[in-house]
């Protein structure tokens, strides 16, 4: 998983403890260090190839040799390293998402219209969840090793689910990691609209097993970026949305790793419940305009609040399978969009490689 550890590497390693490498793992280390046709760039095969140049290149007459053609830039990004394909399609795919603050949270925009509206619960919402948090503590011993890990890597616990190394579907692991990517810059800018103490701001008993990070509780980020790529994942492997998931009774299996991944995150002590259902509902709508940005089609709206609606959060709330299944199985209108031209090419790759 190179490709998805590399490029992925700086974003989630600035916004998640910088663990994970930085955008210079793989999208900044491929601007300013291309690999040569045998290898890796080093300093001693640029000596040994200026040394080649004074051997060869003989006394200089400025004679133009066969100019080489270039690619057709316009059609495609088949030229270019896969680092640079998702530097150009990430900028292609933020033109069209967006955040915005909205009364006391945020809100996803595609095209300018909202189609995820987060409410910040209240500080006394939040206090009410700390009985879940503590009770959450009794599972730190049989999941630190899970904990661990998905501090900087969630994708290899997808591709347990379904080989997604680069070489068997190249364009799925292109997908997944630019899905993340796209994830890590939106939610950041929701947590900041929705700025939120965490578990341990509140009380000095919850004793994460690890460091609090320095950006808001609400949403939580690995819920978010779970669900947004279990959302994508799901679709390639079946063709199915979020709702017709969520009606099977079981939840399929990216969505059930995608519940583990954000409880885990509660688990150690740097999450309300509230956090995680909240960014799965971000992160099953984010994965969805996702799709829709590759196939053309149209993406579901929701919200979240906490309260006394039917289709809210309660503040004694858990996160669990039942409560994620009754508030996604069902959704608004959604919002019919354009494919991005660039994107729904690497989306129609990726399709193919799944038969």
């Amino acid at each position: 998983m190179a490709l998805i550890g590399g490029t992925h590497g700086g974003t989630h390693g600035g916004t998640h403890g910088g663990t994970h490498g930085g955008t210079h793992g793989g999208t900044h280390g491929g601007t300013h260090g291309d690999m040569h046709a045998g290898g890796p760039p080093s300093a001693m095969l640029s000596a040994a190839l200026a040394i080649t140049h004074d051997a060869l290149g003989g006394p200089w007459t400025g004679i133009v040799g066969k100019v080489h053609a270039l690619p057709k830039a316009a059609d495609t990004l088949d030229y270019l390293s896969p680092e640079r394909r998702l530097q150009i399609l990430g900028g292609e795919l933020s033109s069209r998402l967006s955040v915005v603050q909205a009364g006391t949270g945020a809100a996803l925009r595609l095209d300018g219209r909202p189609i995820c509206t987060l409410a910040r619960p209240t500080d006394t919402d939040f206090a009410g969840q700390l009985d879940l948090v503590r009770t959450y503590a009794d599972l730190r011993d049989d999941r630190i090793p899970e904990i661990l890990v998905q501090m900087s890597d969630i994708l290899s616990f997808f591709d347990a689910l379904a080989p997604l190394n680069p070489w068997r579907r190249v364009k799925t692991a292109s997908l997944l990691t630019l899905t993340q990517m796209l994830a890590i810059g939106l939610e950041q800018q929701i947590k900041h609209y929705c700025l939120s103490r965490r578990p341990a701001d509140l009380s000095a008993q919850v004793q994460p097993i690890i460091q609090t990070p320095d950006h808001s509780t609400f949403p939580s980020g690995h819920a978010t970026e779970a669900f947004a790529l279990a959302t994508v994942l799901h679709r390639l492997m079946t063709g199915d949305d979020v709702a017709t998931a969520m009606s099977a009774g079981v939840p399929p299996m990216p969505f059930r790793l995608a519940h583990r991944i954000a409880v885990n995150r509660t688990v150690a002590g740097v999450h309300f419940p509230v956090d995680s259902a909240a960014g799965a509902v971000l992160g099953c709508t984010l994965g969805e305009a996702i799709v829709a940005l590759g196939t053309g089609g149209s993406a579901a709206v929701r919200d979240f609040a906490v309260g006394n609606g039917a289709a809210d959060f309660k503040a004694e709330d858990d996160f669990t399978h039942a409560w994620a299944a009754g508030k996604l199985k069902t959704a608004p209108a959604p919002l019919a969009t354009a494919a991005a031209p660039l994107f729904a090419q690497l989306w129609d790759g990726a399709v193919k490689e799944w038969g």
